[in-house]
């Protein structure tokens, strides 16, 4: 039988955010904006995507994004995707829900991770509570042998994973440890098979690889995004290709994101009753892609 969406795996103890301890303090994953929407849905029986959509995507441009990752992995129904820092799950269920995929989330903060269980097992679609599955775990201490994949018959999940996926999370890890989150990547992946990300990445290295971040820039992105740490565009696609992988292709999505950013931010200042802190978390990123030093990239790249 497939493995049910709300068990966890315990390959030791998981001492939330020790990768990052700034992650847990920004705007964005204060949990009472989700609590609040999911109490107000307490009676309805069951949840569409859309229902948690308003707090759940922690990614830009909605499906959109979701239909290019799929477009750009090629994928199939029945195939199995590793989703690294899969917060709410809700890429996860919109992959199982369009494309039929079966998606394993790995969420390093143990609120988040119980709070897409509760999302996922409420959810309208019979697929998505059979084929997604969250793990609260530290990804770099995970093993292929200790993770049991979602829809794999309770087998190990060694060279089960067609693809990989992270939206909006690498930028959380620290320098010291980018190298290994790639590397840990292409373990848990077959030969052939596809990674996707979307992530920043510093625009202001050019030809003398030095970075140009501002004093501000860096104290933003540090305290305010929890970003410790963004790479050249040419330093990401090597440490990629260092990892495992060959074909690695890095897409510019600034321009784009910028607009994107903008209209957030915009948008959730005319909301009503706007949270002050998420407020100041959504100028920040439009203030940092605007001053054209942060950049957007979303990156393919394939296991050899």
């Amino acid at each position: 039988m497939p493995v049910g969406p709300s068990e966890e795996e315990s390959p030791r103890e998981i001492k939330d955010n020790e990768t990052n301890p700034y992650i847990s303090s920004i705007a964005l994953y204060n949990l009472s904006r989700a609590h609040t929407l999911l109490a107000s849905l307490a009676t309805k029986p069951k949840w569409t995507n859309a229902d948690t959509s308003s707090v759940d995507c922690m990614h830009y441009d909605g499906d959109t994004a979701l239909e290019h990752c799929a477009s750009q992995l090629d994928l199939q129904p029945n195939q199995h995707v590793l989703d690294i820092g899969s917060g709410f799950s809700a890429t996860g269920r919109f992959l199982a829900s369009k494309y039929g995929a079966h998606v394993t989330g790995i969420e390093l903060q143990r609120e988040n991770h119980e709070l897409a269980q509760r999302i996922t097992v409420r959810n309208v679609d019979p697929r998505v509570v059979e084929r997604v599955r969250s793990v609260n775990a530290d990804f770099l201490r995970l093993t292929p042998e200790s993770l049991v994949v979602v829809g794999g018959d309770g087998k190990p999940s060694s060279a089960r994973f067609d693809h990989v996926v992270s939206l909006m999370c690498i930028m959380h890890i620290p320098e010291s440890a980018r190298s290994a989150v790639f590397r840990q990547a292409a373990r848990f992946l077959k030969a052939g098979g596809k990674m996707y990300i979307e992530d920043l990445y510093d625009k202001s290295c050019q030809r003398d690889a030095v970075s140009h971040l501002t004093e501000r820039e860096l104290h933003q992105l540090r305290e305010i995004v929890a970003c410790p740490y963004l790479p050249s565009a040419s330093g990401y696609v090597a440490d990629v290709a260092a990892a495992g992988f060959d074909g690695v292709a890095f897409e510019d999505v600034s321009e784009k994101w910028t607009g994107l950013v903008r209209a957030r931010t915009e948008n959730y200042r005319g909301s009503e009753k706007p949270n002050a802190d998420l407020q100041k978390f959504y100028d920040t990123i439009a203030e940092v892609f605007e001053g054209g030093s942060v950049g957007g990239v979303r990156l393919t790249a394939v296991r050899r």
